[in-house]
C-alpha cells in the first residue's frame, strides 16, 4: 500500500508539469525553402553569403593578388567598394580608363629613375587626367574635391574626388609602376605614404592636391590648415591625429575604405563588409563587421522562423567563423560574434530535428562564454535554453539517462533557470518511476542519488530516496 502511494506521488509530480511551459522546438520549423527565401545567396567556394555578380566573384577570387599589391586586383576591389553591384562590362569600362591613364603616364614615369620624383609626377598626372569634374560649390579654388565623394567609380564617371577616393586611385596607379606605397588613416582623413627605394625616407602624399607630394606634416602645417578645413565645414585634423596615424598595406587600405560610412550605406553595407574581410582577413575591425552582418542576418532569419536558411548560411560561411578564434584568440568582440553564430546554429538544428547535433554546440558554447562580454548573461541563458530543450525533448521520449547527460556538465547554469531546474528534476522523477514500475528498486535509488548529487538543494530528490529506503531497505 505504501509502495503504491509513493509511486502515485511520483507520477503526480511528473504530470504536474504545466505543458504550457515547454513545447517541442520542432513545432517552430516552417520548412521554408532557402533558395526561395534567399535567392542568389551563398557561394560555397568563396564561403560568402551575400549575392555576387560574376564580375564580383572574379574580384574576390583575386584577393591574393590584391594582397600582393597587384594594381588591377586592387582596382577591382576599389570598384567593388564603390557600393552598387556591377557587371563585367562595368568593370571593364573602369579598368580601360585606368589602363589608358597608365599608358598615358608611362613614358614620363619610365624616363624618371628617381622613385620620389616618379611619385610626385604620378600625383600631378592623376589630377590632370582624372579630376576634371565640376568645381566645388563651397570653394571653386579646390577644384572638383567633394567631401562625400569616397567612391573610385565616381572619379571615372564625374571627375570628383575626396581624400579616400583619390588615395585609392593613387595607390592602384602607384602599384602599376611597382612604387612602394602604403595607406595612411586617421580618424577623419586618409592619404598615402611612399617609401622610395625601400629606405627610411618616408614621404607623405596628400592626394587631394597636385601639390600634396612631400607635404610636411608638422604642428605648423595643421595650424595653417585650420581655416581651410573650417571653410569647407570639415572636422579639423590635428598634429596629434597625425602622430597617431595608422599605416597599412594597400590591400588593407582598400578594405578599410569599403567600410566607410559614406559608402557602406544600409542597402549595400553587408556585401561590402563581407568583401572587405575577404581582402583583409587579419584586420579585426573589418572581420567584426563581416561577422556582425552574419549575426544580424541570423537574427532576422530566427525572427522569421527560417531555421533551414540559417543552417544554409552557417554551412556556407562556417569555415570563416570557425577560424576566427584561431586568428583572434584574444579579441572579445569577435569571440562574442562567434558565440552568437554558434547559438543560432544550435537553435536552428534543434528546431529542424537535429537535437543530437545542437546539444554539443550549446555545451561548447557555454564553455567559452566570457563573463566580461557585453552579452555574456544572455548567451549563457540562450545556450542553456538549447540544452534545456534537448533535455526535455529526450525526457518526453523516455530517454532519461541521455536526457541527464545533456545537462550534467552545465548543471550550474541549469540551476539559474527555474524551468530548467524543474525539468531536470522531472527527468530524474520519470527515470525513477520507470525503474519502480519494473520493480528495480536499486536503480530507482541510484536515480535519486544522482539527482541529489546534481541538485543537493532539491528536497524532492531527498524525500523520494528516503521513501525508497524505508520501503525497500
Amino acid at each position: 500500500m505504501r509502495v503504491g502511494r509513493a509511486l502515485a506521488c511520483s507520477l503526480l509530480l511528473f504530470a504536474a508539469c504545466d505543458p504550457g511551459e515547454w513545447r517541442p522546438p520542432t513545432l517552430q520549423d516552417s520548412h521554408e525553402d532557402p533558395a526561395k527565401l534567399r535567392p542568389g545567396f551563398g557561394n560555397a567556394q568563396l564561403h560568402t553569403w551575400w549575392p555576387l555578380t560574376d564580375a564580383e566573384v572574379a574580384t574576390l577570387e583575386g584577393a591574393d593578388k590584391a594582397r600582393a599589391g597587384d594594381a588591377h586586383a586592387l582596382l577591382a576591389f576599389a570598384i567593388f567598394g564603390s557600393g552598387e553591384a556591377r557587371d563585367a562590362a562595368s568593370y571593364a569600362r573602369y579598368t580601360e580608363r585606368f589602363d589608358a591613364f597608365i599608358a598615358h603616364v608611362r613614358p614620363s614615369m619610365e624616363a624618371e629613375p628617381d622613385q620620389s620624383k616618379r611619385g610626385d609626377l604620378l600625383n600631378h598626372a592623376m589630377h590632370e587626367f582624372f579630376f576634371t569634374g565640376a568645381p566645388n560649390a563651397k570653394d571653386p579654388s579646390i577644384g572638383s574635391y567633394d567631401y562625400d565623394q569616397a567612391r573610385v567609380t565616381e572619379i571615372f564617371d564625374h571627375g570628383t574626388f575626396n581624400c579616400i577616393s583619390s588615395a585609392l586611385l593613387y595607390v592602384a596607379a602607384a602599384r602599376a609602376f611597382a612604387l612602394p606605397v602604403r595607406g595612411v588613416i586617421t580618424k577623419n582623413h586618409a592619404f598615402v605614404e611612399l617609401d622610395p627605394d625601400g629606405g627610411n625616407q618616408r614621404i607623405d602624399v596628400e592626394t587631394t592636391t597636385p601639390r600634396g607630394f612631400g607635404q610636411v606634416h608638422d604642428a605648423a602645417f595643421y595650424a595653417s590648415m585650420l581655416p581651410e578645413w573650417k571653410k569647407l565645414g570639415l572636422d579639423p585634423m590635428t598634429y596629434d591625429d597625425y602622430v597617431k596615424r595608422e599605416i597599412v598595406p594597400p590591400s588593407v587600405f582598400v578594405a578599410r575604405a569599403m567600410n566607410d560610412k559614406r559608402i557602406a550605406v544600409e542597402s549595400v553595407r553587408d556585401r561590402l563588409f563581407e568583401a572587405a574581410a575577404v581582402l583583409a582577413p587579419d584586420d579585426s575591425a573589418i572581420v567584426h563587421n563581416r561577422l556582425a552582418s552574419y549575426v544580424n542576418e541570423s537574427k532576422w532569419l530566427f525572427e522569421h522562423k527560417a531555421s533551414r536558411t540559417t543552417l544554409r548560411l552557417v554551412e556556407t560561411i562556417g569555415p570563416v567563423v570557425s577560424e576566427t578564434p584561431t586568428r583572434f584568440p584574444s579579441d572579445k568582440r569577435l569571440l562574442e560574434d562567434v558565440a552568437w553564430m554558434a547559438w543560432y546554429d544550435a537553435e536552428a538544428l534543434l528546431i529542424t530535428g537535429h537535437g543530437d547535433e545542437a546539444a554539443p554546440i550549446a555545451d561548447d558554447g557555454l564553455d567559452h562564454v566570457d563573463p566580461s562580454w557585453d552579452d555574456a548573461k544572455l548567451l549563457r541563458e540562450d545556450f542553456t535554453g538549447v540544452l534545456l530543450d534537448r533535455m526535455t525533448e529526450l525526457q518526453t521520449q523516455g530517454a532519461y539517462e541521455k536526457s541527464v547527460e545533456v545537462i550534467r556538465k552545465h548543471v550550474e547554469a541549469c540551476r539559474a533557470s527555474d524551468v530548467c531546474l524543474n525539468n531536470l528534476y522531472l527527468t530524474f522523477d520519470g527515470w525513477c518511476v520507470k525503474h519502480q514500475l519494473a520493480k528495480d528498486w536499486a536503480s530507482a535509488k541510484k536515480d535519486m542519488q544522482v539527482c541529489i548529487a546534481l541538485l543537493p538543494d532539491d528536497t524532492r530528490c531527498h524525500h523520494t530516496l528516503e521513501g525508497l529506503n524505508r520501503l525497500h531497505p
